[in-house]
């Protein structure tokens, strides 16, 4: 049975330099990549430079990686961007909070979090009714 594509809004006012995406994913392999090829495009569309688009594709790689492998429940992307920068949300169905992992020179995994810790200007965790939202704040549009 073929599985269905996600289901994207994406908003974007002319304007004005904002825009928003809410995109709904399974807990699947293949959604971070869903999940990363949206925040560029919605950037992209938004004339963000090139620093900002590559450091949010990241981001948002590693914070809805660690939704899918860890809490394994269906993930929730929102993500604003304005002239305020760029503002990621990523919610799950698990109240329990990320944990940063052990750092060892040849671990492939674990680093997520540290990378939101080093990039991020601002990013932080809240629980939500249905479990948590992992959030982060980049940059600004200019």
């Amino acid at each position: 049975m073929p599985r269905e594509a996600p289901q994207a809004t994406l908003v974007h006012s002319v304007d004005s330099p904002t825009g928003r995406l809410e995109l709904t994913l399974d807990p699947d392999p293949g959604s971070p990549r869903v999940a990363r090829r949206a925040v560029v495009t919605l950037l992209r569309r938004l004339d963000a430079g090139d620093e900002l688009v590559h450091t949010a594709a990241l981001l948002v790689s590693e914070v809805v990686t660690n939704a899918v492998v860890h809490a394994g429940t269906a993930v929730q992307l929102g993500c604003e961007a304005g002239r305020f920068g760029v503002r990621v949300e990523v919610a799950d169905e698990s109240p329990l909070p990320p944990i940063v992992g052990e750092q060892t020179d040849d671990a492939s995994t674990g680093r997520g979090l540290v990378l939101v810790d080093a990039l991020a200007r601002e990013h932080g965790v809240r629980l939500a009714p249905a479990g948590k939202v992992v959030w982060f704040v980049l940059g600004d549009l200019g």
